[in-house]
């Protein structure tokens, strides 16, 4: 999954950002404080699309934001 949102990020750098499949995890067990860095160099407020996988056990999903400028 990770390395499918590369793709993207590679392909369309100014309009996505694509968090790591660790990113829910890491947000869920350690909370703001494990997670607030990740994006220090991004403007994710600028991106049209944020698209951040959840790995649940055995099922897998991404959360799609999309920004209607």
């Amino acid at each position: 999954v990770d390395m499918y949102g590369d793709l993207v990020m590679d392909t369309v750098p100014e309009k996505v950002h694509f968090f790591t499949s660790f990113f829910c995890d890491k947000l869920h067990t350690k909370g703001y404080d494990g997670v607030k860095r990740w994006t220090k160099n991004v403007d994710i407020f600028n991106k049209e699309v944020l698209l951040i996988p959840i790995h649940l056990e055995v099922h897998c999903f991404c959360f799609f934001f999309l920004y209607d400028f």
